[in-house]
């Protein structure tokens, strides 16, 4: 009960509240257009009370999703009683109150409706025998969507997504096809890996970062970025490259020190099942997902998986490969230099200090999680 001051769920040894709720029975009489509506506006006071009154707890809850049964069928769309119009202001409604409480994680159950079909995710049978409305395959489903939020609130999403680049990035080997004759194109076979790439650098905007570890020829991969015009990625989108004959293992250490970062936050794509096979068995703290040997589910397989889920996107988020190439950048200045004053001129620093203010809360809140996992980040 979120109304009450002293409900069960926050005690004191609670740290999350999961609020799973359905949509269609909590309009009550009025999802049918026979009562008022008024249900639905007390339990987004209800809620936002409660998350007001118990910052130190994560509330999980999802978004409005109706079902498909709307009993005005095609009139929905311009009727005064939409279901679809009132899903969109109730969300709208739940959107400003998660931006007022950050212990408040939304959940969009309509992404999975539209991923896995209603028919396989809603009981009609067990909802009439036990008031349960999901199946077993959609607590499923829950229970992970629910891991990815809470991980995404704790920082604890992974960062990095290392690639291999022959039938993985592109169709074909560039060595036997050439730079231009890879398969890339707009069409068929082609756009399977235009699209993959179009996933890829969707994910960097959100502060993913980019690295190579491929066995390859670096000077034919280097003509495929350069020359191929039907490359979404380019060089300077991937904070790491390591194209040689070593061992993968070996260069994804390699790319983990160079980053400065921990295998646990990498995540590893390559269509060999050897190679895969390989990673998981030396490097057991990377996530080294299976993908499908048809590249017609190639752009789906990133989307889908989870790792790289975040509540909200800062400003270093979406430029955070380019300071990692600085970052790079200052490496080499070191190593060429051996003055220290020299060093530090080079590298033109700048302070620029001011007050905390709410533009930067999100990067302040993010620096903190990650800083100690002591401090409730709610």
């Amino acid at each position: 009960d979120l109304t009450t001051t002293q409900p069960p769920a926050p005690a004191a040894d609670a740290t999350h509240v999961f609020c799973l709720y359905d949509s269609d029975t909590l309009m009550g009489e009025a999802f049918y257009g026979d009562a008022p509506r008024g249900q639905c506006e007390m339990f987004l006071q209800a809620l936002d009370g409660f998350c007001a009154r118990h910052i130190d707890k994560v509330v999980v809850a999802n978004l409005f999703s109706f079902s498909s049964n709307r009993w005005l069928g095609f009139a929905d769309v311009l009727h005064a009683d939409s279901l679809r119009v009132r899903q969109n202001d109730l969300n709208a409604k739940l959107v400003a109150i998660a931006k007022l409480r950050p212990n408040l994680l939304l959940l969009d159950l309509d992404l999975l409706f539209r991923r896995h079909g209603e028919d396989v995710l809603i009981s009609n049978a067990f909802w009439y025998t036990a008031r349960i409305r999901y199946s077993a395959r959609m607590f499923e489903l829950l229970a992970e969507t629910v891991r990815q939020a809470v991980d995404a609130h704790a920082q604890r999403s992974k960062k990095v997504l290392v690639l291999d680049l022959d039938d993985t990035l592109w169709g074909g080997i560039v060595g036997e096809t050439g730079p231009l004759g890879v398969a890339l194109s707009e069409d068929g076979k082609g756009l399977c890996y235009r699209d993959f790439q179009r996933c890829i650098k969707a994910a960097t905007r959100t502060g993913v970062l980019l690295a190579v570890a491929s066995k390859n020829n670096e000077a034919y991969v280097m003509e495929v970025f350069d020359r191929n015009k039907m490359m979404v990625l380019r060089r300077e989108d991937f904070a790491a490259m390591c194209i040689n004959w070593s061992p993968k293992v070996q260069n994804i250490v390699h790319i983990a020190n160079d980053l400065n970062l921990g295998t646990d936050s990498f995540v590893f794509i390559d269509d060999n099942p050897a190679e895969r096979a390989l990673v998981r068995q030396e490097l057991p703290m990377i996530a080294v997902p299976e993908i499908s040997e048809d590249p017609a589910l190639v752009p789906a397989c990133l989307a889908e998986s989870g790792y790289f889920e975040a509540l909200a996107i800062t400003t270093e988020d979406r430029t955070r490969t380019a300071l990692y190439q600085q970052e790079n950048a200052r490496a080499v200045l070191r190593e060429r230099t051996t003055d220290m004053a020299t060093f530090l001129r080079g590298m033109e620093m700048r302070l620029d200090a001011r007050r905390f203010d709410e533009t930067g809360i999100a990067r302040v809140t993010q620096l903190i999680c990650r800083s100690s996992s002591s401090i409730d980040c709610s």
